[in-house]
This record gives C-alpha cells, sequence and structure tokens, in this order.
C-alpha cells in the first residue's frame, strides 16, 4: 500500500511539473537550449526614433521593428548566456493605429498574451503591481515644454557690471583725477573753484577725447597711459558682458511653474496614451480633467503651443525629456523647456511578476551600459545626442550670465594704484623727502638728550674717596688741563 501512494505521489508531481513548465515555457532554464518569446511592442505616431514598427515579415506573424529601443533590445540578447528567438507582435487595431494606453500593452503580459514588452516604457511605481520592469537602459524624467518671450529691462545697461564694480571705478576714477590734478599743478591755470570739475574731467578726457587732455610732467603721461589701459580692458568686459545678456538672457519662459498654469486656469497638453496625463498631472499635481489635452504629432505640439492657452490650443505641455529634446531638435527657437523636473525611473524592458528573465536582461543591460560606448553611439545615430541628464540640464535651463564684479579685477586695481602712487612718488619728491627730514631731525634730537643725560648722570654721581678723585675730575675736565701739566 505504501509503494502505491509512494507511486502516485510521483506520477502527480511528474504532471505537476510538466504542466508547470509547459505554462511557462517562456522562462529560461538549465534544459532550454533556445528560449522563445512573444514580445509586445507599442505603436507610435511620432517620435519613431525610439520605437517604429514596419512591415510584416511574410510568412509568420512577426513584424519588423526598428529604433533605439529595438537596438538596445537586440544589443541585450546577444550578451545573454542562452540563445534567444522573439517576436514582436505590435500592440495595434485592424487599422493599424495603437490599441490603447501603455499600461493597456503592459496588461498583456498579466493576461498572458505577451512574455514582454519591449519599447519605450517608462518604469513607475503604479505599473511594478502587475509587471517586472529590467533595470533602466536610459535616464529619464518629466518636464515642462512652454514658449519663449524676449526679456525686457530698462536697466540692462547697467547689468553687466554689479554695483561693487561700478563704485569701484567711480573711485578709482576719483583717485586718478586727484594724482593728475596734483602732477599738473604748475601747469594749469585753472581757478581753485575749478578743481572738483578737473578730477573727473581729466581722466574721461583722456577716454572720450581723440587728443585728450594736454599734460606736460612725465609722470602724467605714464599715469594716463596705465589709466588707459585699465578702460580699455573695462570697454571691453563691458561689451561682451552686455553681448551676451541681450542674446542669452533675454530668452525667458513664458511660464516657469506649475503653480501659475493652475492659478491662471491654462490648458496644458500631454502625449496620448503616456501616464503624464493621469499619473501626474491629474493626481499628483491636481490639474483639473478638463484643462488637460492630449496630442499625438511633433506637429500637433507645434500647433497647439503655437495658439496659446486662449486661442484653442495650450500654455504648456508635460511630457519626458528625451521626448522634449526629439522636440527641440526640430523647434529649439521659439519653446524650451522650464519648471522642475520630475523624476521616473526610466526607460525598462518589461516581463511578467517574479520573472527569471528579468535578472539576465539587466545584467546584460549593465554590460552594454557600462563604459557608453554603445550606448553612446546607437543616441547619436537616433537622435543626433546623448540623453545624459547633463545634457537634459542644459536645455531646460535658462542659461545666466552673471554680472562682473570687483573681484574679477581685483588684480588689475592693485597693479593700476601701485603704479599710480609710484609715479606720484617719484615725481613729487617732497612727499617722501619732508617726512624722512623730520624723522632725521627727531632721532638727532632723541640721541643729543640721551647723550646730555648720560654727561649730567657722571658729573653729580658723589664721591666715595680721595684717591678716586683724580679720576673723576679726569673724565669730567676739559683737555686743556692736561696741556698745562705737561708744559709744567
Amino acid at each position: 500500500m505504501a509503494k502505491q501512494v509512494h507511486f502516485f505521489l510521483l506520477l502527480f508531481f511528474l504532471l505537476f511539473s510538466s504542466f508547470h513548465l509547459k505554462a511557462n515555457s517562456s522562462e529560461y532554464n538549465e534544459t532550454t537550449k533556445t528560449l522563445k518569446l512573444k514580445l509586445g511592442v507599442p505603436v507610435k505616431e511620432c517620435f519613431k526614433e525610439f520605437v517604429e514598427v514596419l512591415d510584416k515579415i511574410i510568412g509568420t506573424n512577426n513584424y519588423s521593428c526598428t529604433g533605439f529601443c529595438m537596438e538596445v533590445f537586440a544589443a541585450a540578447v546577444r550578451s545573454l548566456p542562452f540563445n534567444v528567438e522573439y517576436e514582436f507582435i505590435p500592440f495595434m487595431n485592424t487599422t493599424g493605429q495603437s490599441k490603447g494606453s501603455y499600461d493597456d500593452l503592459l496588461r498583456q503580459i498579466d493576461a498572458k498574451i505577451v512574455d514582454g514588452v519591449v519599447g519605450d516604457t517608462t518604469i513607475i511605481f503604479n505599473r511594478t503591481s502587475f509587471v517586472d520592469f529590467t533595470l533602466p537602459y536610459t535616464e529619464s524624467g518629466v518636464t515642462m515644454l512652454v514658449p519663449m518671450k524676449q526679456g525686457k529691462n530698462m536697466f540692462v545697461g547697467v547689468k553687466p557690471f554689479s554695483w561693487d564694480l561700478w563704485l569701484a571705478i567711480v573711485v578709482i576714477s576719483i583717485f586718478i583725477g586727484c594724482v593728475l590734478l596734483v602732477l599738473e599743478r604748475h601747469n594749469t591755470t585753472a581757478s581753485s573753484k575749478s578743481f572738483l570739475g578737473m578730477i573727473f574731467w581729466l581722466p574721461m578726457a583722456s577716454v572720450v577725447s581723440s587728443q585728450g587732455e594736454k599734460v606736460i610732467n612725465n609722470c602724467s603721461k605714464f599715469v594716463l597711459v596705465v589709466w588707459m589701459f585699465l578702460a580699455f580692458v573695462l570697454m571691453q568686459c563691458y561689451t561682451a558682458s552686455l553681448s551676451a545678456m541681450l542674446t542669452v538672457d533675454q530668452l525667458l519662459p513664458i511660464y516657469t511653474s506649475v503653480d501659475e498654469l493652475q492659478k491662471g486656469g491654462y490648458y496644458v497638453g500631454y502625449s496620448t496614451d503616456s501616464f503624464v496625463g493621469s499619473t501626474l498631472l491629474i493626481n499628483k499635481l491636481g490639474f483639473s480633467p478638463s484643462k488637460l489635452k492630449a496630442y499625438s504629432t511633433i506637429e500637433e505640439y507645434h500647433e497647439a503651443l503655437s495658439k496659446g492657452s486662449k486661442n484653442g490650443g495650450v500654455a504648456a505641455i508635460f511630457d519626458e525629456i528625451p521626448y522634449i529634446r526629439m522636440f527641440l531638435a526640430k523647434h529649439k527657437s521659439d519653446f524650451m523647456m522650464a519648471g522642475p523636473t520630475y523624476r521616473t525611473g526610466g526607460f525598462g524592458f518589461a516581463f511578467h511578476l517574479n520573472s527569471t528573465l528579468v535578472p539576465y536582461f539587466s545584467r546584460a543591460i549593465l554590460n552594454i551600459s557600462e563604459g557608453n560606448k554603445m550606448m553612446d553611439a546607437l543616441e547619436t545615430k537616433y537622435f543626433g545626442h546623448t540623453l545624459a541628464p547633463s545634457n537634459y540640464q542644459a536645455t531646460s535651463s535658462t542659461s545666466t550670465s552673471s554680472p562682473l564684479t570687483t573681484y574679477n579685477f581685483g588684480g588689475l586695481f592693485i597693479f593700476v594704484g601701485f603704479a599710480t602712487l609710484a609715479a606720484l612718488l617719484v615725481s613729487e619728491s617732497y612727499i617722501w623727502q619732508v617726512p624722512i627730514g623730520k624723522a632725521k631731525l627727531f632721532s638727532q634730537r632723541i640721541y643729543y638728550s640721551f647723550s646730555s643725560t648720560n654727561i649730567a648722570q657722571v658729573a653729580n654721581e658723589p664721591t666715595t674717596s680721595n684717591q678716586e678723585q683724580p679720576e673723576i675730575c679726569w673724565a669730567v675736565c676739559d683737555t686743556p688741563l692736561s696741556n698745562t701739566n705737561r708744559m709744567n
């Protein structure tokens, strides 16, 4: 009896195992020589650089597909430790149009219609409840696409220099004028009342006049050369900074934040069949569904943004950054990215929950991503640029030209100051001769005062014996006494 029970249990186990393997024939195991997969592919009307469904292969149910995502998948398959045969099944209806959203396509995996999904499928939290994703092969995010406007600022002429630099220029101009006035005081007939005006006129005349203010002193000429060198450098830097501000900083986004769009009651757009509409705009950002409009092509994006929210279009379009960069490659002169970036998991391949294929494909993606040579080549091939996050930031944020500060010209100001002081000291020797003469006189007085004090102390010192008296007298008395003794 026990042997019969054991036999039936073994038979049941074998039948269950064969049924399980048959139901999951697409999963890789050690006995599988070639793995066969049915893969769902999204059908897109725009941004076909990522995924494009071509013609059906004659005699099969397989379709020919191309695009960046498809080449990444093919490269990953070549890196697997086992053979894989796959066929692409486009997610489309009888008319060749998309059958539904990306979420609908991913649910084909849970319904066991396909074994996986290959394409520009974004990894987000809501989708992980019914599919498993591989590691992402691109980084992504969602941001706003808005029209640009030409900024207007009546004070743009003073923006190239910061306020402290303008103040430093005024101070050094007054300093140069004072030095020139001192150096040329013997060669001018101006009255004392006009000295203040000459302080500003002398340095300015050398810049605005072709002949400048006539100076005679050689040191004055040297100071003017130094001043004109400083003025030339400042004018060149001012021109370059102002040109950059007029051509770059004045291109500003019309709308910069989500709050501005919501408070103004503007319409916003998003890509048809994308998760952006329901998951991000409605559930997370709180937009009203009545204020949302879906678009399918780049031309529809351009037309909607050009019309504006009040004329039947939209004020902004929310989409993933790789798609927006593709749009800007064709219409970069009138539109730009703006506002915050809402991070997503990037693009990945999807399989059913707990699939044993996910770690294999994840390792394959890591293998082809390391070094970035293959990925960079594919990105450049289809997009003309890489999809690095640094490129997103450079495009999405407005380039700004910060004003020049005193610190930028600190070394030049120090050089001009020392050169001007040196010319003043060389030309006007009394400036340093008088203090030196007074210092010498003061030192002589101290010396004589110290010597007289020592002599008085020696003369007034009391004697202690008769034998010491001649020595003291000899030290104090004048030399003629010794001459008299010699004559006697």
